[in-house]
């Protein structure tokens, strides 16, 4: 008890309320407003939900992102506990029937294919994720509004497909969606997914808004009952592009089992990875990196500006221009010159999100960054430099909706750090190369002082830390045998027998150095 701060009776224990605020709070801030034509925030409180993500909400990942709590709470419960009349009950009363009924069929099957005494054989399960049942079909209740909860699970062991059913829509899903948005006036899509999925399907069907919910936790379903009805206002951003069709990754069919190579993956994207690859090569895609609705709108103005050598203050304001109460993100990108090293067309370097202002109310706040640190690699001089040129800085609320404010100029190329090339390169890929030449007629310009920079060199020769005496003297009474045991540890599940067990712990590092003093550590 002492050690888990764990309670003898199954009261919640006020960290615990603390920590489901703490939730709360992030879940609501998360959540991205993908598309809305304005059905939302919804104005009745009678509403047809269906889709197995209403009633088995996903809250996080699999393996390493699996994660014990008290309560989970659903979409179904969200929407009951906060005021809502949920009109097709009977859809999902019959969908967690079923749902138990093919669990249990799986978790049969699965028992026996467990070995407790291969290792691999449990990581292996980590992969044999449960998939859901689609259940009855949909139908038309009293309501004129619809919500739809589209979900998909992975975690360790268990990446994403490219297969129906996953990536895409399974064929159950298509014809579900489509008739939820011929039977209802208002129809709203929530996505309950850890990452994009397919959305090439809403060429054929009309859908009035989309939500993406992502994994919100424990308290997932209370953030989405409120912002469906804008108690709270969404102001999340993509922290990722979401393309039009898959073939727009670059590289993505070669990709784990893609290629058929599951032991090898080969980054060829280089420094474009992302956004900066789609905003660099100018790919339309269907929602930029940093991307996200609101119920409001937001007028963003550059105010003025603050530079001491190569540390950048930009001092930004941003009004609530709509009818209601919000946030908003804002965001600061950078162009860099790439007359010689090959360079992005833009990176974000700096974001803050306002306070929740009201309708006509400014504030104003500054972002800030150091250009050093987005120096750029000089792979044959080993060194990180910043190019002789002009550098532009872009304000907005995301990657493809940003105005130029402000060019930066030096000189003279300067010298970040030197480093030595550790690292021998293996194998050679083509890179890939576009050559970027921001505008700057018309900029404001600033010559950057760089008098007294100090370039950083970097020596790879570590010299051991024996300042701490006790920690020295331990380690030199240990064999080679017992360090190895400190660095690797017991392992995971029942194959170890830990003298301190943490519930809901992994794995263990090793307890055989008890008697010296060593008490094992949970993960």
């Amino acid at each position: 008890m002492i050690y888990t701060k764990a309670r003898y009776d199954n009261t919640e224990s006020v960290r615990e309320i603390e920590n489901r605020k703490v939730s709360y709070t992030a879940a609501t801030e998360g959540v991205v407003l993908l598309h809305n034509n304005g059905v939302l925030p919804l104005q009745e409180s009678n509403v047809a939900l269906f889709g197995p993500g209403a009633f088995m909400t996903i809250k996080g990942g699999t393996g390493s992102g699996e994660v014990k709590e008290r309560r989970v709470i659903s979409i179904l419960e969200g929407m009951l506990e906060r005021g809502y009349s949920i009109t097709s009950l009977e859809w999902i009363e019959n969908y967690q029937k079923l749902y138990e009924e093919k669990y249990n069929e799986f978790v049969k099957e699965k028992k026996k294919k467990v070995n407790l005494l291969n290792i691999t054989g449990i990581m292996g399960q980590l992969a044999e994720e449960f998939q859901a049942p689609i259940g009855d079909d949909v139908y038309k209740t009293e309501s004129d509004t619809c919500v739809y909860v589209l979900s998909r699970q992975a975690g360790e062991a268990g990446d994403r497909k490219l297969i129906k059913g996953d990536y895409y829509l399974s064929d159950d899903e298509y014809e579900q969606l489509k008739k939820c948005s011929q039977l209802y006036k208002k129809f709203i899509l929530v996505i309950n997914s850890g990452s994009s999925i397919d959305l090439s399907f809403l060429s054929d069907i009309r859908i009035d808004a989309i939500v993406y919910m992502s994994q919100l936790g424990q308290e997932g379903g209370y953030a989405i009952a409120d912002i469906l009805c804008g108690d709270v206002n969404p102001s999340g951003k993509l922290a990722a592009t979401w393309v039009k069709k898959y073939e727009d990754i670059p590289f993505g069919n070669e990709y784990a089992y893609l290629n058929g190579d599951n032991d090898n993956a080969y980054y060829k994207e280089d420094i474009y990875v992302g956004y900066r690859y789609y905003d660099s090569f100018n790919k339309e895609v269907r929602y930029p990196f940093g991307y996200g609705l609101s119920y409001t709108n937001f007028r963003i103005n550059y105010v003025n500006r603050s530079i001491n050598k190569l540390d950048i203050k930009i001092e930004v304001s941003v009004k609530n221009i709509g009818g209601c109460a919000g946030k908003e993100v804002v965001q600061l990108y950078l162009s860099k010159p790439s007359e010689r090293l090959g360079n992005v067309y833009q990176e974000l370097v700096a974001f803050n999100k306002t306070k929740l202002l009201k309708s006509d109310e400014l504030q104003t706040f500054e972002l800030s960054f150091n250009l050093a640190d987005f120096a750029s690699y000089d792979e044959v001089n080993s060194r990180y430099i910043l190019e002789r040129g002009c550098y532009v800085l872009k304000l907005g609320n995301s990657s493809r909706n940003t105005r130029d404010i402000l060019c930066l100029i030096l000189d003279g190329d300067l010298i970040v750090s030197k480093h030595e090339g550790v690292c021998k390169k293996v194998l050679n890929f083509k890179p890939l190369e576009t050559k970027i030449f921001p505008k700057i007629e018309g900029l404001d310009k600033v010559i950057l002082d760089t008098t007294n920079f100090e370039t950083y060199t970097y020596r790879y020769k570590y010299k051991p830390d024996y300042s701490n005496k006790k920690a020295f003297d331990f380690v030199s009474s240990l064999s080679v045998k017992e360090m190895a045991e400190v660095v690797v540890g017991d392992g995971m599940f029942l194959f170890t027998n830990p003298i301190f067990h943490l519930p809901g712990a992994v794995g263990n590092t090793t307890s055989k150095l008890w008697n010296k003093g060593l008490i094992n550590v949970t993960f």
